[in-house]
């Protein structure tokens, strides 16, 4: 009796570890066609829309009540190519002056490469010099150009309007940097040095950082308070804060976690409020570090970087790589676009005072100088709490006559529902707003598809989104979105009925 309740209980066990057994693998087996199914959606690339126009236009007085959807951007444009030759390894815009280019060349078979350009006049340099670095100082009036190189080596401040050498440190140095407020210029020799240069008749060495490791690659903050230098041999950037002739080691960055590599590029963000630190490594990608307390808190994946710049509003970085400049979104590290044109590595970048124009080059020798004037998102725009109407119309359907007023009156309720949500959760009576015309009524945009409403029934967000992120920049407002699907034709309804 005893074996025979054995032998009963071993079964059952058996059979309720089997089921649990396959609980498991139908769950993992579930849980993998829910991932694959969701990585082909993501993964996913919409056929383009056929593109089948409309044939009955949409009445004046109807199309009158909207607003006209904005143009595509247009893309940009070279205006000037500079003729440097080599293999460029500097170029600077002017800080005040966005047609002024200074621009420096390796070429061992050449003497004279240092070059100053006015985009307005490609052809010919407005002068050339010998050296080793060059850069302008923060009022535009000088260049320090660094001769490293000659027997002599010393730093030689240039007067740009005279066009004349005004001065000369006796220093050998290899790169030369003016801080922001035009009194210092960083030196990278033995160590790291600073001169004052308040009085041009007198420079005088003001900061002498001798170091085991050599600080090398050193950009200041906007305001000039905080400078970050890369210490040779470690790939580690130390942060100094700046005080009269004093500079004092803040902190630190291991920038590479102890990986081979090197840094290719650093600089602040253009906020004197908030200095964050771009750096570019050959781990491919563009790091952002934040103060106080220095940690990447935002990572752009922009493969091989060699140079990097941001826009003068600090909203933008624009990055030179294989073959292409990129464009990236400092908020959210997006890839806004990207610029082709280049044989092979885009070395030096730099972006204009004004932010019209970038300019870089790679190792064919050539500057190509390009007007993004129309290619990034505007300075001045929509907040972004402002709601933005569309109206998306299929080019099979014609538009409701009081779809306006429609939108107008859905999005006033929405507001008195927000509002009062807001308050019932004791935040206040706060709501959104959206656009509105002259007369205080919805803005609505009138946004014609491509093709008929069929193509846009399958995946209607992404097709009626792909269709409309180029025409309005959808990460800087939040947008109402209403597609037409309720009034066709009276030409197709004619032939139904």
């Amino acid at each position: 009796m005893k074996f025979k309740v054995f032998i009963s209980l071993l079964l059952v066990g058996c059979v309720i570890l089997f089921g649990f057994i396959f609980l498991i693998v139908d769950f993992k087996q579930q849980k993998e066609d829910r991932k694959r199914s969701i990585d082909k959606f993501s993964s996913r690339k919409d056929s383009p829309p056929p593109l089948i126009p409309r044939t009955e236009e949409i009445p004046d007085e109807i199309r009158q009540k909207f607003a006209a959807v904005p143009a595509i951007p247009e893309k940009p444009e070279i205006i000037a190519e500079l003729v440097q030759g080599g293999s460029p390894e500097t170029v600077e815009f002017s800080p005040t002056n966005p047609y002024l280019v200074v621009s420096r060349t390796y070429n061992k078979n050449t003497e004279d490469d240092i070059k100053l350009w006015d985009i307005n006049n490609p052809v010919t340099p407005v002068a050339v010099f010998r050296g080793d670095s060059v850069s302008f100082s923060p009022d535009g009036k000088l260049l320090a150009i660094c001769d490293f190189g000659n027997i002599d080596g010393s730093v030689k401040l240039w007067d740009i309007a005279k066009e004349q050498f005004i001065t000369s440190l006796r220093v050998v140095a290899r790169d030369a940097v003016f801080s922001p407020d035009n009194k210092l210029l960083a030196l990278t020799s033995s160590g790291l040095l600073f001169w004052d240069v308040s009085n041009l008749t007198a420079p005088v060495e003001a900061i002498n950082l001798k170091r085991k490791n050599t600080e090398e690659e050193h950009t200041f903050s906007a305001d000039g308070e905080l400078m970050a230098t890369v210490e040779s041999r470690t790939d580690t950037v130390n942060i100094w804060e700046i005080n009269g002739n004093q500079a004092i080691k803040k902190s630190y960055i291991n920038v590479i976690d102890g990986k081979v590599g090197w840094i290719e590029a650093m600089q602040f963000l253009p906020d004197p409020k908030n200095p964050i630190l771009a750096i570019a490594d050959n781990d491919e990608d563009i790091r952002l570090y934040y103060p106080p307390d220095w940690e990447n808190y935002n990572t752009i994946p922009a493969g091989n970087v060699y140079d990097l710049a941001f826009t003068p509003d600090g909203k933008t970085i624009i990055s030179g790589g294989t073959s292409e400049l990129e464009i990236w979104s400092v908020a959210n590290g997006n890839r806004i676009a990207s610029i082709e044109g280049y044989a092979s590595w885009v070395k030096c970048v730099d972006v204009s005072a004004d932010g019209k124009f970038v300019a870089a080059s790679g190792n064919d020798g050539v500057i190509r100088v390009w007007n993004i004037a129309n290619y990034l998102p505007k300075k001045q725009g929509t907040p972004q709490n402002i709601v933005v109407p569309i109206y998306f119309l299929p080019t099979n359907r014609l538009p409701q006559a009081d779809i306006p007023e429609k939108i107008d009156t859905i999005l006033r309720d929405l507001q008195t529902f927000f509002a009062d949500e807001i308050q019932r959760h004791g935040f206040g009576r706060k709501t959104f707003d959206f656009q509105k015309n002259s007369d205080g009524s919805a803005k609505v945009y009138l946004f014609e598809g491509k093709t008929t409403d069929e193509y846009y029934d399958r995946y209607t967000s992404s097709s009626v989104l792909n269709e409309i992120e180029q025409h309005f920049e959808l990460s800087k407002n939040c947008y109402f979105i209403i597609v037409d699907k309720g009034i066709e034709k009276e030409s197709t309804k004619n032939k139904r009925d």
